[in-house]
């Protein structure tokens, strides 16, 4: 009995620590408009509000979460600051739900009640799941589902029960979010030990199609507008910009285990890892979920830390493993200070960030600045977007990006007007000008721009310079070079792979940026490639990044819309736009500039500047 009160304060003590660190500085950035991933939520479920309607009509998602979020911001006033804080809570409450979940996950699998709490309380302090949980994103939720489906494929024994069980986690699950279909091979694996296989599969399934039908029942309504939605948003993920190889990607992952553990649990989890191949036929099927996450996930151009989430908590009962041995070894004390050992580094990191989100002050202070001080249509470069700074999209472009990134973030650099840093960071970009603030000692936001002549340079070739083929309607191709906004160039049908248009230039150009003006952001190229040519023979794929924000986030800017890809400098003879998947409007070009790099610019890497305007 001792043991068990003794438990139950200890999970009550983790589950505490997990809401204030979801929970402090939840309202961080409301006042400007919520970034795009979480309009997409609050903006479909107010309008859902409004006429009251059960359509999401955002099929790029399933519609659970929508249903989830819609009593809570009905409560909030349906829209605005209020709405969008109500939705980060929810997500929030999925967080600490996953805490809770996590510990009976450990339970299971590791039969130590210090093991289990471990697992619990590395989840509820992991950086990862703090910085997520403090947007309004449906990975959370999905991490807990994967949770409960976790639980769920532990207690299979051949009953339909049990496959009913299974069948209605993995429609939360689904239902959440289309990855959460990662989670089939855990539950083929699990139910493949038991007898009867043929039926649990039916029994489960038929549960999973008639549960995912009232969760999401506009999927059958309006079954052709949410599949194509739905091959939006995988077709979304393999859009390049900056080219990342599949084993980069898979390293780019595993980190994102890593720190979402810390270091030493890491290590422990790898340990834990080789204990659990003793116990595969339990452990197997679960880690299926963490391969099948990694697997699929590095082969997409996009890759982000947050897609890891779902896994993470079986990863944390992995680390908590070895501490079950320590536990049958040394006793109850060992296994509680090896667990709090493991905790502190996470749990430092992550009350960090959330101190700093809820740190108005700075905030708030740097927001009066640029308001007063930087132009409207502005490239701002924010090299910390963990701190949500909320900068208000409709007046800026903002682009967001992170050293060690990409190796072409310095060439982004090159071409914004502002660039935020924190301390320490803006050593990589070169000798910045601090233009904010004057006399504090290192605040949490510095802005700094690049003196005039460290700017790059360009001249935009002329339409003599430039030879146009196109995949089709060649015709209207010299539009694209008139300098005038009410003619265009179009496909006849809705962009598909093979689409292209093609320059080519009588001499080697040192080709530095591409402008492509579409027109509505809505006809603008979903997913464009760029091919370049040195010899007029030879095609080759080249990296490129955004110059301006995507299309998407233009559509509520004061500015026209266009789209702007930076390459690193080199001669060519030729370079060619390809479309790389299907995209249901058809895709228009009003006018295409192409900017050589004049000889003696600075290189890319000396610091921010400014696009010739």
């Amino acid at each position: 009995m001792r043991e068990r009160l003794a438990t139950a304060a200890a999970l009550f003590l983790i589950l505490v620590a997990a809401v204030l660190l979801r929970f402090h500085g939840l309202g961080w950035g409301l006042r400007h408009a919520p970034i795009d991933d979480e309009r997409y939520f609050v903006d479909n479920v107010a309008r859902m509000i409004s006429e009251r309607t059960l359509d999401h009509r955002f099929y790029e998602y399933p519609a659970l979460l929508f249903y989830v979020l819609l009593p809570f911001q009905a409560l909030a006033g349906g829209s605005g600051p209020p709405a969008t804080y109500a939705g980060r809570a929810v997500i929030a409450s999925f967080g600490v739900l996953s805490v809770a979940l996590a510990y009976a996950l450990g339970r299971r699998l590791l039969g130590s009640r210090p093991a289990a709490l471990t697992a619990a309380a590395l989840l509820a302090v992991s950086p990862l799941e703090v910085i997520t949980a403090h947007t309004l994103r449906p990975d959370v939720a999905l991490e807990a589902f994967a949770l409960l489906t976790f639980l769920a494929l532990l207690r299979l024994d051949g009953s339909r029960l049990a496959d009913a069980r299974a069948g209605a986690a993995l429609a939360l699950a689904i239902s959440t979010k289309f990855t959460g279909a990662l989670l089939l091979p855990s539950f083929l694996a699990a139910r493949s030990c038991w007898a009867r296989f043929t039926r649990g599969l039916a029994v489960a399934g038929g549960v999973a199609l008639v549960l995912g039908a009232l969760l999401t029942p506009y999927a059958w309504i309006n079954p052709g507008e949410f599949l194509r939605g739905a091959r939006y948003q995988v077709g979304f993920h393999y859009v390049s910009r900056v080219e990342h190889g599949y084993l980069d990607n898979v390293a780019f992952y595993l980190g994102a285990l890593a720190g979402g553990l810390g270091a030493p649990a890491t290590l422990l989890a790898l340990l834990g890892l080789a204990l659990a191949w003793r116990e595969r036929r339990t452990w197997g099927p679960l880690l299926l979920l963490p391969v099948a996450i990694v697997a699929v996930m590095s082969s997409a151009d996009w890759r982000y830390e947050r897609f890891v989430l779902p896994s993470l908590g079986l990863c944390a009962a992995l680390a908590a493993l070895p501490v079950a041995r320590l536990h049958a070894r040394r006793g109850p004390a060992a296994a509680a200070l090896a667990g709090v050992l493991l905790c502190a580094g996470p749990l430092g990191t992550s009350w960090n960030y959330a101190a700093n989100m809820a740190g108005s002050a700075p905030r708030d202070r740097v927001l009066d600045w640029i308001a007063a001080e930087v132009p409207s249509g502005s490239v701002i470069l924010d090299l910390r977007p963990d701190l949500g700074l909320g900068l208000d999209r409709r007046r800026y472009d903002v682009l967001e990006a992170e050293e060690r990134r990409s190796p072409l973030d310095p060439l982004v650099a090159a071409h914004a007007d502002y660039v935020i840093t924190g301390p320490g960071l803006s050593r990589r970009w070169g000798p910045l000008q601090t233009v904010w603030p004057v006399g504090e000692n290192e605040p949490p936001f510095q802005v700094k721009r690049t003196p005039a002549d460290l700017r790059p340079r360009y001249r935009r070739l002329a339409s003599s310079e430039i030879g146009l083929s196109a995949s089709e309607n060649p015709a209207r191709l010299p539009d694209v070079l008139d300098g005038r906004m009410a003619t265009a160039w179009a496909t006849s049908a809705p962009q598909a792979v093979g689409q292209f248009v093609q320059a080519e230039f009588p001499r080697a150009v040192a080709l530095g940026r591409i402008e492509l003006l579409p027109g509505p952001s809505e006809l603008g190229a979903r997913d464009l490639r760029v091919w370049t040519t040195p010899d007029g023979r030879d095609w080759r794929r080249v990296p490129v990044a955004e110059g301006r924000p995507h299309l998407q986030d233009l559509a509520r800017s004061t500015r026209p819309a266009s789209e702007v890809l930076l390459l690193e400098p080199s001669p060519v003879r030729g370079v060619r736009l390809a479309i790389g998947g299907p995209y249901e409007r058809p895709w228009q070009l009003v006018e295409l500039h192409l900017d050589e790099r004049l000889a003696g610019s600075p290189p890319a890497s000396a610091g921010p500047a400014a696009p010739p305007r």
